[in-house]
């Protein structure tokens, strides 16, 4: 099995060594020899991203038994986002390390429950905020007369875009 180092930064023409040489120092100082570097050079704002999507597939094959990374900005930006990553990851039995933060999922560690279950509250709290949000948007716009939705049938626009012709007899 391998220890996946996940490196990211938010442009083509920045630099990743300072991360990865402080993650394989990290992995040595903890026996950890088989590791596979993923880098991606986009930003974290992506949710799909081509080193962290074969990374993913990676840990779904069984190839991956623990993920590193320098922080968590790095992995994800959005709380959403991250949470359906550490939702995964948990499901699959792969623990996240962040070296610069000290968080460690792995079950050898007692706090690893919860640091997990932490980041997952908050990323619950942030899904509710951004339920709240937009429930409210759209209340507000049905009050100011909106019309949601589709077109009752397709291919026919709405009711008020619609010209009627008539012929003169």
């Amino acid at each position: 099995m391998n220890s996946a180092i996940y490196i990211r930064v938010s442009t083509e023409g920045q630099r990743t060594d300072s991360q990865e040489v402080e993650l394989r120092r990290y992995s040595r100082q903890r026996g950890w020899k088989n590791l596979v570097v993923y880098t991606d050079k986009i930003s974290g704002a992506k949710a799909s991203r081509p080193e962290l999507d074969r990374l993913t597939q990676d840990m779904r094959a069984g190839k991956i038994e623990r993920l590193i990374v320098f922080k968590l900005d790095r992995l994800g930006r959005s709380l959403t986002h991250l949470a359906l990553i550490l939702d995964e990851m948990n499901r699959l039995n792969v623990p996240l390390i962040a070296s610069s933060q000290g968080i460690d999922t792995s079950t050898e560690n007692p706090a690893a429950k919860l640091q997990l279950g932490v980041l997952m509250a908050v990323a619950e709290f942030e899904r509710g905020i951004i339920k709240e949000r937009v429930n409210a948007g759209l209340a507000a716009a049905k009050a100011r007369g909106v019309t949601l939705g589709r077109p009752a049938t397709l291919g026919e626009p709405p009711q008020a875009h619609r010209r009627i012709i008539t012929r003169p007899d």
